[in-house]
């Protein structure tokens, strides 16, 4: 196996003993669903001219973020099963 893989791996090991809920809260709503929903916010501002709502940032951040940290982490765990079973 080569030494990328073996470094993700071990990397990800220690990922997942902290727990899917804290890793889509951190990689989830704060490292994606905080700068989208701020994005989309700027732009809904920029090109519709419509002001801000905390309401449409809160859903934003909240589900974007979820989302994109719950398949994040399917697709890690599948990619960490795959990489498992070919190491033994």
């Amino acid at each position: 196996m080569l030494k990328s893989a073996e470094t993700w791996l071990e990397g990800w090991g220690r990922i997942r003993e902290k727990g899917v809920w804290r890793f889509i809260f951190w990689r989830g709503l704060l490292a994606f669903g905080l700068p989208f929903a701020t994005l989309i916010s700027i732009l809904d501002f920029v090109v519709d001219d419509r002001p801000f709502e905390i309401r449409g940032f809160l859903i934003r951040l909240l589900v974007g973020g979820s989302v994109f940290g719950a398949l994040s982490w399917r697709w890690y765990e599948r990619r960490y099963r795959i990489h498992q079973s070919t190491r033994s």
